[in-house]
């Protein structure tokens, strides 16, 4: 099977897409991956308040003009809610979005942690915050890249684990280790 091994934009944006399966809206299922320096310092999806009913249970709170949902918290503001409880700097962060540029009120918070670049797949309905983050000089990137196959990922790792359990050098050389004298004699 011949391996793509995926740039870091595509490795973050299929982190950004594992995290939206967490997702508990109907509505939409979001991720959100904040990256500085290649290390990812916190991720989050959409969805209610710690402890609070989730919408797959009880239904969306809807707002007036049924537009949105009131039950639920944004992937980007519990990913940047996780890392200030947690003590991390988000100075100059990129956010990896699984679908739509930020809303309105996420685009105001990724310009009050000193987020540079964004990552989405979709651009949102609403462009009043892409005027907020270009106006803050956050460098906005379509995603054209190819997202990570994790199942053909997890078949490569299995059949790697496979090869090193059976003695056959995992780390791509092709080779067998060389025989430790001490043990195999001289």
């Amino acid at each position: 099977m011949e391996a793509h091994r995926p740039n870091w934009d595509e490795y973050f944006m299929t982190l950004a897409v594992i995290a939206s399966s967490r997702s508990t809206c109907l509505r939409g299922c979001i991720g959100a991956v904040l990256v500085k320096d290649n290390r990812v310092l916190s991720t989050g999806y959409n969805g209610s308040p710690a402890g609070q009913p989730h919408c797959l249970d009880v239904g969306c709170l809807q707002d007036e003009r049924g537009k949105g949902c009131l039950r639920t918290v944004h992937a980007e503001q519990n990913a940047i809610a996780w890392a200030a409880r947690h003590g991390i700097s988000l100075a100059g962060c990129t956010c990896y979005l699984s679908s739509y540029t930020p809303c309105l009120a996420c685009a105001n918070l990724l310009v009050q942690v000193g987020c540079q670049r964004v990552v989405y797949r979709t651009l949102y309905r609403d462009d009043r915050a892409l005027t907020v983050l270009r106006d803050a000089d956050i460098e906005l990137v379509e995603f054209k890249g190819q997202l990570v196959d994790v199942g053909s990922a997890l078949q490569m790792h299995d059949e790697a684990m496979t090869r090193s359990s059976a003695g056959g050098c995992s780390c791509g050389s092709g080779g067998s280790p060389a025989p430790d004298e001490r043990t195999h004699g001289a």
